[in-house]
């Protein structure tokens, strides 16, 4: 991976910045601490993994005041050309956007390589630089303040980062799809294991199942021998019940039918039982005709009696109603004229109550005018304090103006003298004239002289403007005071117009007291007079004149009433003695029909009952025969349920004979099966073994712990002037000291013997850590498929003294041509000369900006 551009938006101290790589080989970024150097970088990590720095969030990374921030990085990888754009916004709750493109080379179109998700495109990003973070900031980048990152690791986790340079990972996913292979098998077997167990326990059962078979064959051709022996006795029994069945079934319908004819018979008797009633009613009443004739004739006089009777009540009633009405509206009349006459007292006491009050109101009336005479002088003196309040203010806003004018003049005195103080004493600095002798002086003593004025014309005017703000302050407070005492003169207005009003209304009421007391006197004689409702009283005179000429009587027509009830039930009378005759000479017919019936069945029922009893002689012994039939066929269907039982079990017994025989030729085949898988298995055990960390992994960091020591031996004798070597030991002998177990520990040799590396600090802690560093990052550049080709180190220098920051740069000169691009952050002025190019960061309030510079 070589970076070839790289834009910054709102990224940390970074409004807006691009940088071009491009050509560069060798270079360095300087600049203030806390200029951006560091920022720069980060916003490459940033890009491909989504990783900064550590603890602090998306949206912490986004500059201040920024609501959202993107960084663009193209970098080369082999022959391709490829874009990573990263985007983070803090709206809509937090949404982030990657995307990431390959360059075409013949078109130079932008194709896109994303997946349906981040997390998919950012696995895509790692497979295609074949490393992860981790494994940049462990090799190629030596972060500001961990280039001990690999070294301070556990020794399990250094052979991790090594492992992860070393492109061991392949095998990593090998042993994984081994192990899922094995437990393929595994699987198999044991599921090959459970179906034999089964199916062995399920063969066991073939003698018993075959035993049954056979003992139930017997059974069924036991039960076929009793079966045809009953259905012999069935067949004989139902020929002997069909000869009499015939028989039978005239039985039961002569039965049915003598009962039929007794229902007939009893039928008759009745119909006959009630023509004899019926002759017997109608023969009573016909006895009854003159005394039925005679009240029905007074039935009908009486209710014509009653008609003309209760037309008069009707006109009655009319006349009623209309007495009625007219006596309501005389009524209506008298209330109307009482109820004017109540409003008139009314309102005489009324207005005599007022006419009484004209003193007290004129009194009232002349306080109110006192009190709002009284308010005129308050609202002058108002009137006053606020003009004060205004020249106040005016001639404060006009010494402050005069202040800044002078203060402003000061200025540009105090500004001249400086010039002059600056200047070679004999030509004036602002009009270029010459001061001649004693020019100088005159002219600072005339500045001197008049910024002296001004200042004292400044405290003068202050003393003043603090003067004029007491005064200010307070006719503010006598203003608001005025303020409260006239609060009360709208309320006095208030009053002064309702009193008005009041003795208006009093002066009113006496002169219409006359006029009140006369049409009182008018509706008391209307009154005592009855001079009321005239069209009313007239009408209430012709309806009761109408009402005696009716001469209606109520007792008198009570009595038609009670007399209609008394013979009203001689209609119902006359009608039934007109329809007797007639039904007297039907109710005779009727009996002699039903007694001739009664006597033709009695004879059929005796005929029907001689036949019936010679049929029951001939049929003696029936019930038994069928009951014995009843019998013989229940014992036959028993014997066929147990022949169809025994049949079941036959068959279940031959097919369970069947499926356990298939169950054995099964059982062969899955013996053959397991041998098989089993092989497999032993297969898959040793490539599990071969993939894994103690396999072909183990024998490819041990084949390149050789060249990875001797990388970093060499940068290491440059730097120490051959004082210093490291060397890297992968096993290391337990605590009882009887085994070795995996490791990659550190051991450091500087003249007096070996030593862990953990025993250094300072200068010569950072001496091993770059050479390790950059070891393993030449490593990483020459490893098939990563293709790094970038070492990237920030602020190393700080540790080291002169002498050892120029052996540093030596040995990065040194490794130069192991890398396409090496990039150093530093803020050391006297290392800058020693890079081809610059990258020179600064900080203002606009944010970071780097400048590339040459030489």
């Amino acid at each position: 991976m070589i970076p070839l551009k790289l834009k910054l938006t709102n990224f940390l101290s970074y409004h807006s910045a691009e940088v071009d790589f491009a050509g560069i080989k060798l270079a360095c970024l300087c600049g203030e601490n806390g200029a951006g150097k560091s920022a720069l970088l980060a916003g490459m990590t940033w890009a491909l993994w989504g990783k900064a720095r550590d603890k602090v969030s998306d949206d912490e990374l986004i500059a201040s005041g920024a609501q959202e921030m993107a960084v663009d990085f193209e970098f080369g990888l082999g022959d391709h050309l490829y874009r990573v754009l990263r985007q983070r916004s803090k709206m809509k709750g937090g949404e982030s956007r990657l995307i990431f493109q390959v360059c075409q080379t013949d078109t130079g179109i932008w194709m896109p390589l994303n997946e349906p998700s981040i997390r998919g495109t950012q696995h895509r990003i790692d497979e295609t630089l074949r490393m992860d973070y981790d494994t940049f900031i462990n090799s190629a980048f030596l972060l500001q303040g961990r280039a001990d990152e690999f070294a301070r690791k556990a020794p399990g986790d250094r052979k991790k980062v090594l492992a992860e340079i070393l492109g061991l990972s392949y095998y990593d996913r090998l042993e994984v799809k081994a192990k899922g292979k094995r437990q393929e098998v595994e699987n198999k077997l044991r599921d090959i294991d459970n179906l034999l167990t089964m199916l062995q326990h399920q063969i066991a059962e073939l003698p018993a199942q075959r035993r049954l078979a056979r003992e139930t064959g017997d059974m069924v051709l036991a039960l076929d021998q009793q079966l045809e022996a009953q259905v012999t006795v069935v067949e004989q029994l139902a020929a002997r019940a069909s000869r009499l069945e015939a028989l039978h079934d005239e039985s039961v319908k002569l039965e049915q039918r003598i009962t039929q004819a007794t229902d007939e018979r009893q039928t008759a008797e009745n119909a006959l039982h009630k023509a004899q009633a019926d002759i017997a009613r109608h023969t009573a009443l016909l006895a009854k005709r003159d005394e039925v004739e005679r009240g029905f004739a007074d039935l009908l006089a009486t209710r014509n009696l009653l008609e003309a009777m209760n037309t008069r009540l009707s006109q009655y009633h009319t006349l009623s109603g209309r007495k009625t009405a007219a006596e309501g509206e005389i009524k209506m009349g008298r209330t109307d004229l009482e109820h004017r006459l109540d409003k008139v007292q009314t309102r005489i006491r009324e207005v005599e109550a007022m006419s009484s009050r004209v003193a007290e109101y004129e009194a009232e009336l002349e306080r109110q005018r006192s009190l709002l005479a009284g308010f005129e002088l308050t609202e002058q003196q108002a009137e006053a304090a606020r003009q004060r309040i205004e020249d106040y203010k005016r001639l404060i806003s006009n010494l402050e103006v005069d202040n800044e004018r002078l203060n402003a003049e000061m200025k540009s005195l105090r500004d001249r003298l400086t010039m002059l103080k600056k200047s070679d004493h004999q030509r004036c600095p602002v009009c270029d004239s010459e001061l001649g002798e004693g020019g100088y002086a005159r002219i600072e003593q005339h500045y001197i002289a008049d910024g002296t004025e001004r200042k004292e014309q400044v405290a003068r005017n202050q003393r003043r403007v603090d003067e004029l703000r007491l005064m200010l302050g307070q006719a503010e407070t006598d203003l608001i005071k005025l303020n409260r005492q006239l609060d009360g003169r709208i309320n006095a207005e208030k009053q002064e117009t309702r009193a008005a009003d009041r003795l208006s209304d009093a002066q009113k009421a006496g002169e219409q007291l006359a006029d009140l007391r006369q049409q009182l006197a008018d509706l008391l004689a209307q009154l005592d007079a009855n001079a009321y409702a005239p069209k009313a009283r007239q009408e209430l005179a012709s309806v009761q004149q109408e009402i005696a000429a009716l001469g209606y009587d109520e007792s008198a027509h009570e009595e038609l009433r009670r007399r209609n009830r008394e013979l009203a039930d001689f209609e119902r009378r006359e009608r039934e003695l007109r329809e007797a005759q007639s039904r007297l000479l039907l109710a005779e017919q009727a009996a002699t029909h039903a007694q001739a019936t009664r006597n033709d069945k009695t004879a059929i029922i005796e005929q029907y009952q001689a036949h019936y009893d010679q049929l029951a002689a001939q049929l003696e012994g029936y019930d038994e025969l069928r009951r014995q039939l009843d019998d013989a066929r229940g014992k036959k269907a028993v014997i066929e349920q147990q022949r169809g039982d025994a049949l079941r079990q036959q068959t279940e017994a031959e097919q369970r004979v069947r499926q356990l025989q298939d169950n054995e030729r099964e059982r062969d085949d899955k013996v053959e099966e397991r041998k098989l898988a089993a092989d497999d298995k032993g297969i898959y055990d040793e490539l599990v073994q071969a993939f894994g960390r103690k396999g072909v992994q183990a024998m490819i960091i041990d084949s390149a712990l050789p060249e990875l020591e001797e990388n970093a031996n060499e940068l290491l004798g440059r730097m120490t002037d051959g004082r210093m070597t490291v060397r890297l030991e992968t096993q290391r002998p337990t605590s009882k000291g009887d085994s070795t177990v995996e490791t990659l520990d550190l051991k450091i040799a500087d003249g007096g013997g070996y030593r862990s590396y953990e025993l250094y600090s300072g200068g010569e802690a950072f001496r091993i850590n770059f050479a390790v560093r950059v070891a393993m990052s030449k490593l990483l550049a020459h490893r098939a498929g990563a293709r790094l080709q970038t070492l990237i180190i920030d602020e190393g220098f700080g540790t080291l003294d002169g002498n050892g920051r120029e052996r540093l740069i030596q040995a990065i000169r040194a490794v130069q041509s192991d890398f396409e691009c090496i990039l150093v952050i530093t803020h050391i002025d006297e290392l800058k000369d020693e890079f081809p190019y610059r990258l020179e960061v600064t900080k203002g309030q606009d944010g970071s900006h780097v400048e590339l510079m040459t030489g």
